[in-house]
């Protein structure tokens, strides 16, 4: 059965992203963040429109995933994931445009180097 995520949850959520945010260097971006639902029942997930403007959603979902990234359910490494996801965005976006590789193989690559550098930098001391 789903478990609820709860404002804290969100709260620890918010606070991570904006921490990655920062490390990462992506402060151009405004945020807005959205406790509620996500697309495809994920745990977490990133919107952005990152060539008419330097905007994202960061949406945690109410509801916890019992899918494919059920093991995510965790709010400070779902945080660093979609703060990841910011950080390859324009890359992502490039890629599709420049050389018309389709959508999904751009996601999966971008998800197997989000993959690598997870354990790498959830290990980091603050």
């Amino acid at each position: 059965m789903p478990k609820k995520t709860t404002q804290k949850d969100f709260e620890v959520f918010k606070s991570e992203f904006l921490r990655w945010r920062r490390i990462f260097g992506l402060e151009r971006y405004d945020i807005t963040f959205q406790h509620g639902n996500t697309q495809k029942d994920r745990y977490a997930e990133i919107s952005t429109n990152t060539f008419t403007s330097s905007t994202a959603i960061v949406r945690l979902s109410k509801t916890a995933s019992s899918g494919a990234d059920a093991l995510d359910n965790d709010p400070k490494s779902s945080a660093l994931h979609e703060a990841l996801e910011l950080l390859l965005v324009e890359l992502n976006g490039l890629a599709e445009s420049r050389y018309g590789i389709e959508e999904y193989a751009i996601e999966g690559a971008t998800h197997r180097i989000i993959n690598v550098l997870m354990p790498l930098l959830a290990g980091m001391k603050r």
